[in-house]
């Protein structure tokens, strides 16, 4: 077994679902008690681990940010098993516990989460808008592409089914590393050891991972989860503005489909603005060259509204032609 493709180990903490496997970061010199800039919290996307964010923690250090990174119920090396849904909620009591734990409470935070953490972080803006400064949403869950029909009828009426498939036969065992690499637009320029460490993951730890996905799946709306983002808008943009969310699309994204939430975002913040990666899928996180100094740049000076007015696009202003998939419209 290659054991640097094994789960990064942080420190252990119990919380409302048992063991919690997080990682805090200081930039050199500080510590909790003498630290008083935001904290930066990462929240990992389905099946993922808080190995997600390795690189983002270490420029963050060198940007004098500090950086919590944990792996959610179910994930990485946090306590798993195989029944049960997890819920938002769920979330929200471990982050919550971890915070306390730690004494960060009087922290103020900004949110970083891909896919279903980016659902999670506008969750937890909107539950905590004093706490959060910012949102940095990477192709966040919430309003996925729709399950086919055979998949529906699987979530809403017999879920059992999908905890008897997911957990009792090993489809892991017959992926194959091709099926990671097409997660990429070009997969050529990613890291191998990125793409090596999904492949690797998915088969060692196999059986947990399609424990959690059936877990997670069946508690969590993916899909059409206007409830988070209404709640987001009237508690969180109301107090935050605009520029308290800051989105991260990939133009070619299959599951996040930028027609599909860019629709979506349009009647709720349509002036906040987002960055489309015009060469990326939904794995943002490791494929555009940019994206940590994007995410970098507008913590730290998204603030400044004419700092923020030059970021990418207003998500009203995105227009997609259908037949060729390109941006034709990116006015400011």
């Amino acid at each position: 077994m290659n054991t640097k493709y094994r789960f990064r180990e942080g420190k252990y903490m119990e919380g409302p679902n048992g063991r919690i496997n997080y990682v805090l970061s200081f930039p050199d010199g500080k510590n909790k008690h003498n630290y008083d800039s935001p904290l930066v919290l990462c929240f990992h996307g389905l099946l993922g681990s808080l190995s997600s964010y390795n690189r983002f923690e270490k420029e963050c250090l060198k940007e004098g940010l500090a950086v919590l990174m944990m792996d959610m119920p179910g994930h990485g090396l946090s306590y798993w098993r195989y029944f049960g849904s997890l819920t938002l909620d769920d979330f929200r009591k471990q982050v919550d516990t971890v915070l306390n734990n730690l004494g960060l409470n009087e922290l103020k935070l900004y949110l970083v989460g891909i896919s279903m953490g980016g659902l999670f972080s506008i969750h937890y803006a909107g539950v905590y808008p004093d706490k959060v400064l910012k949102v940095a949403a990477l192709c966040p869950a919430g309003y996925c592409r729709e399950p086919n029909y055979i998949q529906k009828i699987v979530l809403n009426y017999f879920p059992i089914g999908l905890y008897i498939s997911e957990n009792i036969f090993p489809t892991y065992l017959f992926s194959k590393r091709k099926e990671f690499e097409d997660d990429y637009y070009d997969h050529k320029k990613v890291d191998e050891d990125v793409i090596e460490s999904k492949f690797f993951r998915h088969k060692y730890y196999g059986r947990q991972l399609r424990a959690t996905f059936s877990r997670v799946v069946t508690g969590f709306d993916f899909w059409n989860n206007d409830e988070v983002y209404d709640r987001f808008l009237k508690h969180y943009i109301s107090q935050r503005g605009n520029n308290g969310v800051c989105f991260y699309l990939g133009l070619h994204d299959e599951l996040v489909t930028i027609e599909k939430i860019t629709s979506k975002l349009s009647k709720l913040v349509p002036k906040s603005r987002a960055i489309v990666y015009e060469k990326c899928k939904h794995q943002v996180l490791d494929e555009p060259d940019t994206i940590i100094s994007d995410i970098i740049g507008y913590l730290k000076f998204g603030s400044s509204q004419e700092y923020y007015q030059s970021i990418g696009v207003s998500i009203d202003s995105i227009k997609i032609e259908d037949s060729q998939s390109t941006v034709i419209s990116q006015s400011k």
